[in-house]
């Protein structure tokens, strides 16, 4: 049943701590009943420097027949307003094909540069504009503190759009770590081409625990949190003082 959120988008603006300290995330990529890959996810931070790596294979009997492997990297800091990418790097490597786009993010002067196939060109920058992959570090924090925008400025090679996120309510989840509680989001792309619902767990720093992809022809994949380094039930909870959301800061949730 669809849900209304109505007290998340009208919460006070408060200040974005790290929503979670250095960690790695195996997922498995499926498509129906079969496997078909994996995904790793690893944060690193250094001071208030932060490393978001992402790494996906072919897994299973695709591994054998295919070579491909896709690489994002974001580097950025985090201030008090929240994360604030520098740098973005996309590598799609398999037989025969390399390809790669590179984006350096001057906040200084307001100005993109974004590399593709040895062209660079600028656009201009955006308060507040994520790349695909800092992306799920901002929503995450959101989600710690209470408030979550009806959508995100996104940079992702092309014009800067706006990626919307609906919350649709909670959910106990039963994943290969065991029930945990968790958030249920739908993402939007503004193409239209995909519309992601993802399971963010409120035990873990509001870490995605599953993510099912639907695409506008119908194919659907799904990757779902394997295993987990670095953080713990609670751990960050305790570690920064929060509290999470409570169900008054994120208001009632009623049938719509």
């Amino acid at each position: 049943m669809a849900v209304l959120l109505t007290g998340l988008l009208l919460a006070p603006h408060l200040l974005a701590a790290p929503p979670v300290g250095n960690f790695e995330a195996r997922y498995r990529v499926e498509e129906g009943d079969r496997l078909v890959g994996e995904t790793r996810l690893i944060l690193h931070w250094t001071g208030n420097r932060y490393h978001l790596r992402s790494e996906s294979r072919p897994r299973g009997w695709l591994a054998l027949l295919h070579r491909d492997e896709v690489i994002e990297e974001s580097e950025g800091e985090w201030e008090a307003e929240g994360g604030r990418p520098l740098r973005y790097q996309y590598r799609h490597r398999r037989l025969g094909d390399d390809r790669r786009l590179t984006m350096r993010f001057d906040w200084q002067r307001s100005r993109l540069a974004i590399t593709s196939e040895g062209e660079t060109w600028h656009t201009s920058l955006q308060p507040a504009v994520q790349d695909k992959l800092s992306l799920r570090l901002a929503v995450m924090a959101d989600l710690a503190t209470g408030r979550l925008p009806e959508s995100y400025p996104v940079a992702d090679g092309g014009p800067i759009r706006r990626w919307r996120f609906t919350l649709e309510g909670r959910e106990s989840l039963d994943t290969p770590l065991g029930t945990l509680r968790t958030l249920r989001l739908v993402r939007h792309r503004p193409d239209r081409q995909r519309i992601s619902t993802i399971w963010h767990a409120v035990d873990l720093g509001y870490l995605p625990v599953r993510i099912d992809h639907r695409d506008a022809d119908g194919r659907r994949a799904r990757l779902v949190l394997e295993s987990l380094e670095g953080i713990t039930p609670g751990e960050e909870v305790e570690a920064s003082g929060r509290e999470g959301p409570t169900d008054q800061a994120f208001g009632s949730v009623t049938p719509r």
